[in-house]
């Protein structure tokens, strides 16, 4: 879903599949409303991918406005009763393929080290692992596999506001290109540099880093791709937009693990959409009953913490490095690892009876000792 300012992330907000053809309805002229420049690009695309996107959109996408990394907490006391339950959509088994597109001017940024290192740490550690009791219908489970397969720049070929029609364009033109390969295990993220605002998810009203309840982080969505399924997310650098000292925030802490707020903030948010993205692909998966996925119900918590070297707080240790990222979500309660199974009771054993002494064998009477005692 989208992760909320100080929250959620999804490109149409997920909430909306579940949604009656009449809400669908209204949320399609509440979008045409708020945006027409999407649909302006809609019959502009060379490839007509972005009409299919925008078919598939109004298809099959949710209303509810979370619909991925908020900027409030997700942790809430209905959140904490609400459990999670399967759909019988599909799920993405593994291996799990990343890739970067750094889209606006990253040129000598830190995270260009330390959102890599982030996706390296991810394979195999017990945060990820939590993905792995997630299952589908056919009892597969997500496997605790994460790589980082590609990484290009995007120099700003949709300006520096974009719709999430526009977030769509970036992944498909790398597709169309060459410069990132199809991958039908790959997860693309779309990652904007401090510059760039992101403005719609879009089927519902909003920003990135937009100081309002609507406002988000980031989000994750699917997509068509030249007749084939893909994933995608986008994830914005709030450094300016809205750091930790804003009201509404995709920020915890100024001062931050890697000593970059923006990427440690942007860290947070790619481990919440991904394990999203992971467990409710195509939203019809792993959701509770408002729409929220395992990650949205427990947004901006972090649980026990220690502290890092330059006094920030951080919670997990990844790839050689400290992070603070959120928990995720077990029926019941967020964890960033999953809980030891509990000892196997031990099998009573009966207790051995005592084998008696045996009685001394009687000595053979030799001489007198044979004779009565009197």
């Amino acid at each position: 879903m989208r992760f909320a300012l100080g929250q959620t992330s999804s490109f149409f907000t997920k909430n909306s599949k579940r949604s009656s053809i009449f809400n669908r309805i209204i949320t399609f002229f509440k979008y045409l409303n708020q945006s027409l420049d999407t649909l302006v690009l809609a019959f502009n695309c060379k490839t007509g991918i972005c009409l299919a996107l925008l078919i598939v959109l109004f298809a099959g996408t949710r209303v509810q406005p979370q619909n991925g990394a908020t900027m409030v907490s997700g942790a809430t006391p209905d959140n904490m009763i609400s459990p999670i339950t399967y759909h019988n959509g599909p799920i993405m088994p593994g291996p799990h393929d990343v890739y970067f597109i750094w889209y606006g001017n990253w040129i000598g940024h830190p995270a260009l080290s330390i959102l890599p290192d982030l996706i390296h740490g991810l394979n195999g550690s017990p945060y990820f692992n939590v993905n792995t009791i997630y299952n589908d219908s056919t009892g597969a489970t997500v496997d605790n596999l994460v790589s980082l397969n590609g990484q290009i720049f995007d120099n700003y070929s949709q300006g520096t506001s974009l719709s999430a029609v526009q977030v769509f364009n970036v992944v498909n033109n790398a597709l169309v290109n060459g410069s990132l390969p199809y991958d039908a295990n790959g997860i693309y993220f779309v990652l904007t540099s401090a510059d760039v605002a992101q403005t719609s998810t879009p089927t519902a009203s909003g920003a990135f880093c937009q100081q309002s309840s609507q406002g988000y982080c980031g989000w994750h969505y699917f997509g068509t791709f030249e007749g084939r399924l893909g994933r995608i997310a986008f994830v914005g650098n709030p450094a300016t937009q809205c750091p930790a000292t804003a009201p509404l925030a995709c920020s915890h802490q100024s001062i931050t693990p890697n000593g970059d707020e923006g990427a440690d903030a942007m860290a947070n948010v790619i481990a919440h959409e991904l394990s999203e993205a992971v467990t409710d692909p195509n939203l019809t998966a792993w959701y509770d009953n408002t729409g929220q996925e395992l990650a949205d119900k427990c947004n901006f918590t972090f649980g026990s913490t220690f502290p890092a070297p330059n006094g920030s707080q951080a919670n997990v240790a990844l790839g050689g490095r400290n992070f603070l990222l959120q928990q995720l979500w077990i029926n019941s309660k967020c964890v960033t690892s999953l809980p030891p199974p509990p000892s196997p009771t031990p099998t009573p054993t009966a207790t051995p009876t005592p084998t008696p002494a045996p009685t001394p064998r009687p000595t053979p009477c030799v001489g007198r000792d044979c004779l009565p005692q009197g």
